[in-house]
């Protein structure tokens, strides 16, 4: 996937059960759970429609400056996987 300059914006129909380990998603529409841990919890938090996912990218790149490459591909498959379980907005 490759990155993208539009902003990522949560649902904002969607309920966020945090705990621990990570959070779960519910969707009520569908009546589905989904679990994520706490690395997507936070990528989830930073979809708040004023970053791009190379702003993203930036923000945990230098939180983990040491973890730089996993960094990236992680935050990539993540959005990925929200975006097709329509845990973003269009």
């Amino acid at each position: 996937m490759t990155s993208s300059p539009s902003k990522l914006r949560r649902r904002e129909d969607w309920s966020v059960e945090s705990f621990e380990d990570g959070f779960v998603l519910y969707d009520p529409s569908a009546e589905r759970v989904i679990e994520f841990n706490a690395t997507a919890a936070l990528i989830w938090q930073l979809c708040d429609g004023t970053r791009s996912m190379d702003e993203i990218k930036k923000v945990l790149v230098d939180a983990y400056p040491e973890s730089a490459k996993d960094v990236e591909r992680d935050v990539e498959a993540t959005v990925a996987l929200m975006l097709e379980k329509n845990c973003l907005a269009p």
